[in-house]
């Protein structure tokens, strides 16, 4: 707990900083100082210990929610206008980025599983079993939050490229001994297959609003043209 408040204190602090002084920065190189910093906050983050992947949510979560966090006194340090542009831009990036990147830990990911872990029965059970209560789970809580739209968002619950970051991530000494990677793999296999299966499905599906046109007022002048 004393180490997540250390982080939050830390990202919250050069989040403030960074997007104060990237308007300030001279000529065309705006987009690199956040990610320059970001990559030694996550470097120190590791060398210390800390949830490196906390520095770039919190940062993510400044950027896109500014007016909430420049408030008051803070107000006036920047000029939220010039955000717009530049968070369109940051997010063009990150979406070219991340596809670069997701293509490499794959390739990683794939070079790290052995075939021998798929002739293993508990894998299979595993997988079965960490499906179930993760889509039972995900059913709970759309019952609760939004009934409505159960379908197709049951479906989406891929996992992906944070579940990959985040086991690779696990300290040597809490990892499991022997644990078959064939359980991520199939678990991350199956869960982009239902995801695909239920967008298909339920792709074309679109709910008609009907748009109910309001009687014409006879006493408005404009009543003859309606």
């Amino acid at each position: 707990s004393q180490n997540l408040l250390i982080t939050l204190i830390i990202a919250m602090v050069f989040g403030y900083l960074i997007i104060i002084l990237i308007p300030k920065v001279a000529g065309d190189v705006k987009l690199f100082l956040p990610s320059a910093v970001l990559m030694l906050l996550y470097a120190v983050g590791k060398l210390f210990h800390l949830s490196s992947l906390i520095f770039v949510l919190i940062f993510g979560l400044m950027l896109n929610n500014i007016q909430l966090f420049f408030r008051g006194i803070l107000k006036s340090l920047i000029n939220t206008e010039l955000y717009d542009d530049l968070l369109a831009e940051i997010k063009l990036i990150t979406l070219e980025s991340s596809f670069l990147i997701r293509t490499f830990f794959f390739i990683v990911f794939g070079m790290s599983i052995t075939l021998d872990g798929f002739n293993q029965i508990s894998a299979f059970v595993i997988s079965i079993l960490a499906l179930a209560i993760m889509y039972l789970l995900r059913w709970g809580a759309l019952k609760v939050i939004a009934p409505k739209q159960m379908l197709p968002g049951l479906f989406v619950a891929a996992r992906v490229l944070i579940t990959i970051l985040l086991f690779y991530s696990i300290p040597e000494e809490h990892q499991i001994p022997d644990f078959s990677l064939a359980v991520l793999f199939l678990i991350i296999i199956s869960s982009n297959l239902i995801m695909m299966y239920g967008l298909i499905k339920n792709g074309n599906v679109s709910e008609e609003v009907e748009v109910e046109k309001p009687e014409p007022d006879p006493e408005s002048p404009w009543a003859d043209l309606e």
